[in-house]
């Protein structure tokens, strides 16, 4: 009964977590970006300076991840090394508006991730 139980509970959660990724995958841009600046404001307690920075580079490092992922003629392990720069590239920018304090804690949520 009890790995009954486990199995159904872990196909559950699995599930969640495919439901949850294909929503994400059906979000706009700008859905997109006002859902990762909610996060990170919620997360690193931005001030109202930074939240419109932020918002700025989730946007542009996601129209950006968008135009990879749709282009057919790259294969997915280019597309990958795309997005991978890109998600590069953001971190590195958030460095001149975030506080070396809230980069930090940033760093640590996305290790545990």
């Amino acid at each position: 009964m009890k790995l009954f139980i486990i199995l159904l509970l872990s196909l559950v959660l699995a599930n969640v977590g495919s439901i949850r990724a294909q929503v994400t995958e059906e979000m706009s841009s700008e859905e997109r970006a006002k859902l990762q600046t909610k996060n990170m404001t919620e997360l690193l307690d931005l001030t109202g300076e930074q939240i419109p920075k932020v918002y700025e580079l989730n946007l542009i490092v996601t129209n950006k991840i968008n135009v990879i992922k749709n282009d057919a003629s790259m294969s997915s392990k280019k597309k990958n090394e795309f997005i991978d720069g890109n998600h590069k590239d953001r971190m590195y920018a958030l460095k001149s508006i975030l506080t070396e304090e809230q980069y930090n804690k940033l760093t640590q949520a996305k290790a545990k991730k």
